[in-house]
């Protein structure tokens, strides 16, 4: 099989059926004007060889716009395309194609070029030339090492070997970004230098400031259609996630913004930067060239389908619990599903304050968990013993609304209070002095009456004590000091917790190996998603030993994810009152085995074969089924064994696949059937 690559002008042809359209034939004329055979490369293409498609259609540029298979070598006829252009003649080749796939990108090919010029090598017929700029040659084969670039480059399953991440502000304090995401566009200012492809050069640029004229200049000439945009507002706030649709287009009709590019926006969701860190305060930076970051932001905004799926399916349920066979990354998933569900990614010290995580095991209690007592070494030597919160406990209180805000109330607010409530005790009220109790009354005109020699205590003199405050109050001014005080306890009137907008979430790892009762006690009314908050407080097992005898509750803003393995025949099942609580989500080998071996290189491909039919022979045992397959997780240690499947079976596997079956009548027949089966031996 051979690789071409077609270089048109124009998307040619005029419906689905017109035999010469792109994508349906490749044509030309037989000879040139001269008579020359300057076309006879047609003749050489073979049934099942490939050609790429380079279109110059969108903007001032070639695109690759598509890839077809040959159907048919080339055919000679006098019969003429609907519309030949200067291509007139009396014979044409043309050559059948099929399987046509339109690419859903379409990259520009002059940057393809520009982006593998190191690794292209000039020969003749190249569809390239010395400086590297597309050479308009209409039909060329290429090298192996072009096709192969081309392969890569042109999967939109792929990273992008060309594709490049920008940060972008829609405008000041991001006030563009509900009409630009509405519209599917991205827009760029400076509308009184016009169309930026007049500048031939970044210094031609009007504008003073390096960074303006750097935005224009890669606005128009560096991005292209397969880039990916981040969107933020100010240094610190991220908005949103696309990819560039279009080449630049100047569009000086338009209201606003007469320089714009069309996107399509995958994402419209609102994170705090990465690690707290300063973002440009640039409109347009190019952050290519920082590949750790852009894969924090893509992790942040990305993840994938299953992990999106999941978070929210914890986001409705609060708690839930991933069950499965060993090995199908359950707890890795757990991390995954927490980070998207705080908006940070794994290794941010946002993700170490806001996921928890405990392995549960047999002798695990509510002391360890909740609270307990624990030993201490007092100052004389001797043990004593003091309260602890447990590991849930203490994340629980994290999670709590942060602060305490005491409202004051102004003098006159708290002014009208006492006199509202003289009024309600018929005019009359009794006020504990230092030594003893006096009586006051409410005088419209005055302020408070004395039922003393003192008289009365005008309103002004109150709100001059209350505001400025006398220290220390003069013994013969003790009956003020007394009012005074009333009206500053009404200012004690409540308290308000600050809210805190933060989500966390707790992982408990093979959560069925602990005794569940044991370990939750009363919490499980707390646990329910209908009582979260303070709604759902209750006393501990310790109350009595709290001072003010606080109750214990689980935050709103707490999610929790069990994982457990469904093989694990140690532990008696949950009862019902854990079961009615979580939402129990079955993690399949088959769901997550292309990701836990993404990285797994030139063992990746065998490994999921081996996998995939031992797990079919693990179905097909007495005794066995699904819930018995074994995880792709145990393939990742062939990075450590330099990739030897046997040593893989014998010491990972196997002893793990004998654990099934073993005290059955057919054991061996059995495990040779699985050792046939990992080794893709069909016979």
């Amino acid at each position: 099989m051979k690789y071409y690559i077609e270089i048109t002008n124009k998307i040619h042809g005029d419906g689905p059926n017109d035999l010469w359209g792109l994508g349906k034939a490749l044509w030309s004329p037989r000879r040139t004007s001269n008579g020359n055979d300057s076309y006879y490369k047609l003749r050489n293409i073979q049934p099942g060889d490939i050609v790429y498609h380079s279109v110059k259609g969108f903007g001032p540029r070639h695109v690759l716009y598509g890839r077809s298979i040959c159907a048919q070598k080339f055919i000679e006829t006098s019969e003429q395309p609907n519309d030949p252009g200067k291509w007139k003649s009396e014979y044409y080749y043309r050559v059948p194609l099929t399987d046509f796939r339109e690419f859903e990108i379409k990259y520009e090919t002059l940057a393809f070029i520009q982006q593998h010029k190191n690794q292209l090598e000039l020969h003749a017929g190249a569809f390239f030339n010395k400086a590297y700029n597309l050479d308009l040659k209409y039909f060329t084969e290429l090298t192996e090492t072009e096709a192969e670039l081309l392969d890569k480059f042109t999967k939109n399953d792929n990273d992008n070997l060309l594709k490049r991440y920008w940060l972008y502000q829609p405008g000041q304090k991001a006030q563009y970004w509900d009409q630009f995401y509405k519209n599917n566009i991205i827009g760029v200012g400076w509308n009184h230098i016009g169309n930026y492809l007049d500048y031939k050069d970044k210094s031609d640029i009007p504008e003073k400031g390096m960074n303006d004229q750097l935005a224009i200049w890669e606005f128009a000439n560096v991005m292209m259609a397969g880039d990916v945009v981040f969107v933020k507002d100010g240094l610190y706030n991220l908005l949103g996630r696309g990819i560039v649709q279009s080449d630049y287009i100047y569009n000086p009709s338009r209201s606003d913004y007469h320089n714009i590019r069309r996107v399509n926006w995958t994402h419209n969701q609102v994170y705090k930067s990465i690690e707290d860190s300063r973002m440009p305060q640039k409109t347009l930076t190019d952050i290519s060239k920082y590949p750790e970051y852009v894969r924090k932001l893509e992790e942040l905004y990305m993840g994938n389908d299953l992990v999106v799926r999941l978070a929210q399916s914890l986001e409705l349920s609060k708690n839930i619990i991933f069950h499965g066979a060993p090995g199908t990354g359950k707890t890795f998933l757990a991390k995954d599903v927490a980070a998207k569900m705080i908006g940070f990614p794994k290794d941010s010290k946002e993700f170490l304050d806001q996921v928890g995580f405990v392995q549960f095991h047999p002798s695990y209690d509510y002391t360890d968990f909740i609270e307990g007592l624990r030993p201490y070494e007092k100052n004389d030597g001797e043990i004593g013993f003091e309260l602890k919160d447990g590991i849930f406990k203490e994340f629980c209180e994290k999670a709590k609304p942060s602060t305490v805000v005491t409202k004051y109330l102004t003098f006159e607010e708290a002014y009208d209070k006492l006199a509202d409530e003289i009024k309600k005790n018929g005019g009359k009220m009794t006020i504990q002095g230092k030594r003893k109790k006096f009586e006051i009354g409410y005088n419209s005109a005055q302020g408070i009456d004395l039922w003393k020699q003192a008289g009365s205590l005008t309103k002004d003199k109150m709100k001059s004590f209350y505001e400025k405050g006398v220290n220390p109050f003069p013994f013969r001014l003790a009956y003020a000091e007394a009012i005074i005080s009333v009206l500053k306890s009404y200012s004690e009137v409540s308290e308000t917790l600050s809210k805190n907008d933060k989500k966390y979430v707790f992982i408990i790892d093979e959560i069925n190996r602990g005794e569940i009762s044991k370990i939750f006690g009363e919490l499980f009314f707390s646990l329910d998603p209908g009582y979260r908050g303070i709604a759902g407080s209750v006393k501990t097992q310790y109350a009595n030993l709290h001072e003010n005898g606080e109750a214990f509750y689980v935050p709103e803003n707490v999610y929790i994810i069990g994982t457990m393995n469904d093989i694990d025949r140690s532990v008696d099942t949950f009862d019902f009152a854990m079961r009615r609580r979580f939402r129990y989500i079955e993690i399949k080998s088959s769901d997550t085995a292309s990701e836990i071996l993404a990285d797994l290189g030139s063992y990746r491909d065998e490994s999921l074969l081996r996998l995939e039919a031992l797990n079919k022979e693990i179905e097909k045992t007495d005794g066995l089924d699904k819930h018995f397959h074994i995880g792709a997780s145990y393939f990742r240690s062939l990075k450590d064994i330099q990739g030897d499947f046997d040593v893989l079976y014998q010491e990972w596997i196997e002893p793990l696949l004998y654990e099934y079956i073993k005290g059955q009548d057919d054991t061996m027949k059995y495990m040779e059937c699985f050792r046939k089966a990992y080794n893709l031996d069909h016979d």
